[in-house]
């Protein structure tokens, strides 16, 4: 099986997507190769002898055959997953993962038969991203020192990643040649590769160009945004820097910097944008993944639909 993980990393790999992405693939793949390798470990293989098989099989078992994997054993490791108190979402990722493990190796490896042809997800109730205010987010964006080299930096990366809702990752990679200051517009590379346009706010492109004309431009790198010493920044260090700021208006914890690009699609649609063109803007590949928001404003809706149906507040 540690064969076939290898080329299902390396399938993963060639899909383009984001290392985080691949990583949480593999640790769920991995989870579910130990339990295997632990099942048939006590002698639990098909191809164990009568005699072998139970606490007194054999220990030194080191490969798991893909081809004895089993709907049953797969539904026992959901069972275990059960035992571990893991929410149905969460198991419903690991099962999601090794479905693709299995379909990977159905086309492309000719296993035989996929073990989960018959397995079904459970059920769970999608869980709402949080966002803030708009108030809460003029809070956040002035929390910066703008009197300091920092301050206008982190002021312009607040502003950037509230005005366009990008992905902290997109905000890192940030190149300067794809920031177009006339047309307020941001060019970026998301998942799987895909190249997109999204517009700046003016006072987002205002604190960029601030930055701009401090950054100077005899640096190594193209990357827009540099830490004090002028060197690139790592995504979790990005991350880090956002949160330090988010933790001094959040009023409970669950915030982090990816509650910013919530803020800003759910804002987006409560001021009356169309749901395709967040979509377009947040870079999502299916619409589904946008319709999350529709269920975040019910209050907005209804005071938008009170003020503006002719009937709506008239007594017939």
């Amino acid at each position: 099986m540690l064969a076939e993980i290898t080329k299902f990393h390396t399938y993963l790999q060639s899909r383009s997507l984001s290392e985080h992405t691949i990583e949480s693939y593999l640790h769920d793949i991995n989870k579910f190769h130990d339990y295997c390798h632990g099942f048939f470990a006590v002698g639990n293989s098909p191809l164990t002898p009568p005699s072998l098989r139970g606490e007194g099989g054999s220990s030194e078992i080191n490969h798991v055959s893909i081809s004895e994997i089993t709907p049953d054993i797969i539904r026992n490791y959901i069972l275990k997953l059960y035992d571990e108190n893991l929410t149905s979402r969460t198991i419903s990722r690991n099962i999601t993962v090794i479905r693709m493990f299995f379909k990977y190796l159905y086309i492309y490896e000719n296993l035989a038969k996929n073990p989960l042809k018959f397995i079904k997800n459970p059920k769970f109730t999608p869980k709402l991203p949080r966002f803030f205010t708009q108030d809460e987010m003029e809070k956040l964006c002035s929390l910066p020192d703008t009197d300091t080299f920092i301050g206008i930096r982190d002021r312009a990366i607040l502003e950037l990643f509230y005005s366009s809702g990008l992905r902290i990752s997109e905000l890192a990679n940030m190149k300067l040649q794809n920031i177009d200051f006339v047309e307020k517009t941001v060019t970026v590379i998301g998942k799987g590769q895909k190249r997109r346009t999204v517009p700046v706010t003016t006072v987002a492109i205002d604190f960029m160009d601030k930055y701009k004309k401090i950054r100077g431009f005899n640096v190594d790198t193209d990357i827009f945004f540099l830490t004090k010493d002028k060197k690139t920044f790592t995504t979790p260090k990005l991350y880090k820097i956002v949160k330090d700021y988010i933790k001094q208006i959040a009023l409970r914890s669950g915030y982090s910097p990816h509650t910013l690009r919530h803020s800003f699609a759910s804002h987006m649609l409560s001021n009356g944008a169309n749901l395709m063109a967040i979509k377009e803007m947040l870079g999502h590949a299916s619409l589904s993944s946008t319709e999350v928001y529709t269920h975040l404003t019910p209050d907005l809706i209804r005071k938008e639909y009170l003020e503006g149906h002719p009937r709506a507040n008239k007594k017939l």
